[in-house]
C-alpha cells in the first residue's frame, strides 16, 4: 500500500547568500548580511535599501545586494518582492546561479513549479555541482511526480555530498513511488541510521515492506512511526490493514478505531473496519461500518465489495449479488468482487 506524497522533501538547504561583494562602499551590505545570518532581516532589508539608494554601487554589487534583500525577504515570506529581486538582479548579473537558485525556491513557494524547474536548470548550467541547485529542483519535481528526475538528481546530491540525510531520505520515497521496494529500504534505512527520530521514514519504509508483503516489519516500522509522531493516522491506518493481513484481526479493529476516533469522515479506516469484523464474525457491526464507508465515500468500490461479503455471510445474496455488481461498476477488474458473484451463481 503507497499512500501519495504531498511532500516529498523534508530538506531545504539555506537561501543563498551571496558573499562575493567587492571593494567599495558596500559597509551595508556586510552588514545587512550580517543581520540576515543573525535572524534580522527587517534590519538587513533596511541596510540593503540604503546600500541600494546609494547610488555608487557597481551593476555587480548592485545584484549582490538585490540577491541578498531578496533572501531577506524570502525569510519574510515576502514572496513576490524577493521574486522581483531575484529577476531585477538577473537583469544586472544573468550569471549569477545563486539568483537562479533562489528564484526557484520563490517559485516553489509560490507554487510555480515550472518556473522553479526551469531556473534550477539554469543554475545547473551555470555550477553543474551545485547542491542547492539540485536539492531544489529536485524538491519542485516531487509535486508534478516526476520521480525519476528526483532520483537522477538526489543521487548527484549524494555523489557530492554523501552524509547529506535528507537527500537520502527524499531518494528512499522517491523510489518508494516508482516500486523500487529494496531500493527504497536500503536509502531510508540509512536515512534512519543517520536520524531516528524521523517518523516519516520509518513510515515509508513501512510502506516498502508492506508492498513486499513483509507484513511483520512493516508493522514495526509504522509502530515506530507512531511512537514518534502519534498524530500520523497513515501509519496507524496501515498498521491495522498489516494486523489483518497477518490475520490478527482484533489489532487491527483496534487500529482503525483510533483512526476513525481522530478523524471521523475517513471512509478508508470505516471500510477495514468492517473488514476486520466481518472476519471476525461481527457481522452486525461490519454492516454498520460498511454502511458508513460507503456514504462517506460512494465512489469506492472497494467499500461495495466488503458490504457483499458482509451480506453474503449474513446470508442476503441478492443484496450481496447487487454490491458485487456495483463495485465492478466502479471497478471492472476487482478479483474479490468476481469470485463474490462466481460463489453465488450470479456471474
Amino acid at each position: 500500500m503507497m499512500t501519495v506524497l504531498s511532500r516529498l522533501l523534508i530538506f531545504v538547504v539555506m537561501i543563498g547568500v551571496s558573499a562575493n561583494v567587492w571593494a567599495g562602499p558596500v559597509e551595508d551590505i556586510t552588514a545587512g548580511m550580517k543581520a540576515h545570518r543573525n535572524g534580522d532581516p527587517d534590519k538587513a532589508i533596511k541596510l540593503y535599501n540604503r546600500a541600494l539608494k546609494s547610488g555608487s554601487l557597481t551593476s555587480f554589487n548592485r545584484a549582490v545586494a538585490l540577491i541578498n534583500r531578496g533572501s531577506a525577504f524570502h525569510s519574510l515570506k515576502r514572496f513576490e518582492a524577493a521574486l522581483e529581486d531575484y529577476t531585477y538582479a538577473l537583469e544586472l548579473d544573468p550569471g549569477s546561479a545563486v539568483a537562479y537558485t533562489n528564484r526557484c525556491l520563490a517559485y516553489i513557494d509560490t507554487k510555480r513549479y515550472k518556473f522553479a524547474v526551469r531556473d534550477c536548470s539554469q543554475a545547473l548550467r551555470i555550477t553543474p555541482d551545485s547542491v542547492s541547485a539540485l536539492s531544489y529542483r529536485a524538491l519542485a519535481n516531487s509535486t508534478v511526480g516526476d520521480y525519476v528526475s528526483i532520483v537522477d538528481d538526489l543521487t548527484r546530491v549524494l555523489n557530492l555530498a554523501p552524509q547529506t540525510t535528507g537527500a537520502r531520505f527524499g531518494r528512499g520515497v522517491a523510489q518508494l513511488q516508482l516500486r523500487r521496494y529494496q531500493a527504497a529500504i536500503a536509502d531510508l534505512t540509512i536515512a534512519i541510521s543517520r536520524d531516528k527520530t524521523n517518523s516519516e521514514a520509518f513510515f515509508f519504509r513501512g510502506e516498502a515492506n508492506f508492498s513486499l508483503g513483509r507484513f511483520e516489519a512493516a508493522i514495526a516500522d509504522y509502530s515506530r512511526a507512531i511512537k514518534l509522531d502519534a498524530s500520523n493516522m497513515k501509519a496507524r491506518t496501515n498498521r491495522g490493514v498489516a494486523y489483518a493481513r497477518l490475520k490478527q484481526f482484533e489489532n487491527a479493529i483496534i487500529d482503525q478505531a483510533v483512526v476513525i476516533k481522530n478523524q471521523p469522515e475517513n471512509a478508508l479506516a470505516y471500510n477495514n473496519r468492517a473488514w476486520a469484523l466481518l472476519m471476525t464474525k461481527k457481522y452486525k457491526l461490519a454492516l454498520v461500518d460498511a454502511n458508513k464507508a460507503i456514504g462517506l465515500r460512494q465512489t469506492d468500490p472497494g467499500s461495495y465489495d466488503t458490504r457483499g461479503h458482509v451480506f453474503e455471510a449474513l446470508g442476503q445474496n441478492n443484496k450481496a449479488i447487487l454490491d458485487f455488481r456495483r463495485a465492478l461498476a466502479l471497478d471492472e477488474t476487482l478479483e474479490t468482487s468476481l469470485k463474490g458473484l462466481e460463489r453465488l451463481g450470479a456471474n
